[in-house]
């Protein structure tokens, strides 16, 4: 059933009024609305929510400028159409009505025809551009059951590198545990000691973190994507391996941006950064340095990782992220590999580049702002309460 269109007529005068609503009535389908000044149309466009407002500009108090601004500037109401009616036939005028977001604009005096047929072209747009916001909704709806599909598909592809990934990550923890418990065993300050297991806790702590993260997969869950500082993760992943560097004699150099957030999950924050620190400390012998680099770059936020370790060649560095491509005689060709899927599925990229003297740089981008083409599963429902 088609309801008649609401047209409310804004006018301080009385002979304008009757005049414009004669013309309208005389149309026989039109729900004709009234009001005498521009306050009083204004409260009504809001408690009558119309299709059309015919607005005249010159008023007492509040003129139809105000009026116009004060519609469209009002989430609810800025998409209703007004025709502005005015006496003046200046450029000036015409061009403000279009600034001010009016849909058209009529000079008295008027013919009756002219009235009508800007009337029905406005509210005939306005529909037209109600049902291609619908379609677009729908549109929407349809994108976000589509990426729901693809990413449970790329989820269950990449389930199995993932985990081995994993596993190839807990080894690098198991690995630094063990380090850890040979120092407590020869050490005999108290203070070392403490500071050893304390590392080992936190260690555990990744490891726990980590087993979950593979059963979140196995469980069809979606990506644990959050805001966060990645000062604690680099902290936590540091104290780790904390053991090694002493050993090894490692210059740290650790330089965060303040207030500077990633968008992305956590713990895949953690493995990435577990893997590459490793690698930069195996790189290197007694002495080395290790700069751990944290900035904002745009929309996404760089974490740079440069050792001064023997550096990669070209050769390499084309396939050094390759499955089963490793660089070390045992390797197992794992964790670059599984750094650029845990990258990629996060929505960033991962850069290596030798340094000018020598070692190797590795560059970590992320998002620091949420985006729809994340690989997050969209909550249909929630985002329709968003959008409600």
């Amino acid at each position: 059933m088609n309801f008649p269109k609401k047209v409310l007529i804004i006018d301080d005068k009385k002979e304008n009024l009757k005049y414009m609503e004669e013309i309208l009535a005389s149309e026989g389908i039109y729900e004709i609305l009234k009001a005498n000044s521009g306050k009083k149309g204004l409260e009504m466009v809001f408690s009558q929510m119309p299709d059309v407002v015919l607005l005249d500009i010159i008023m007492p108090g509040m003129n139809g400028w105000e009026v116009c601004k004060k519609i469209k500037g009002d989430e609810k109401t800025k998409d209703i159409p007004i025709i502005v009616i005015t006496g003046k036939k200046g450029i000036d005028d015409v061009l403000k009505a279009f600034d001010l977001g009016a849909s058209d604009y009529i000079t008295r005096p008027f013919h009756k025809k002219e009235l009508l047929v800007k009337l029905k072209a406005v509210l005939k747009f306005s529909s037209e551009k109600a049902d291609l916001q619908e379609m677009s909704e729908n549109l929407r709806k349809i994108t976000i059951e589509r990426v729901n599909h693809l990413s449970r598909a790329f989820m269950f592809e990449t389930l199995g590198k993932m985990a081995a990934g994993i596993l190839h990550d807990l080894s690098n923890i198991l690995f630094s545990i063990k380090g850890n418990n040979q120092l407590c065993q020869m050490s005999d300050n108290i203070e070392n000691v403490q500071r050893y297991l304390q590392a080992q806790e936190k260690a555990i702590n990744v490891m726990e973190s980590f087993i979950s993260n593979i059963k979140m997969f196995i469980k069809e869950s979606n990506f644990k994507k959050s805001y966060f500082s990645p000062k604690k993760y680099i902290l936590d992943i540091l104290n780790i391996f904390d053991g090694m560097i002493k050993k090894k004699n490692i210059v740290l150099k650790l330089r965060i941006q303040e207030n500077v957030k990633i968008w992305a999950d956590p713990v895949h924050y953690s493995q990435i950064c577990l893997n590459l620190i490793k690698n930069s400390l195996e790189a290197m012998k007694s002495g080395g340095e290790l700069s751990v680099n944290i900035y904002k770059q745009g929309d996404m936020v760089v974490s740079c990782f440069c050792d001064t370790g023997e550096g990669i060649n070209e050769e390499m560095r084309t396939k050094i992220f390759d499955l089963s491509y490793s660089t070390k005689e045992n390797g197992s060709g794992i964790g670059l590999y599984f750094i650029r899927e845990l990258v990629r599925i996060n929505n960033g990229k991962v850069e290596v580049k030798n340094r000018i003297s020598k070692g190797t740089e590795f560059f970590i981008f992320l998002p620091c702002e949420k985006k729809m083409n994340d690989f997050d599963f969209i909550d249909l429902q929630k985002t329709q309460k968003e959008t409600d």
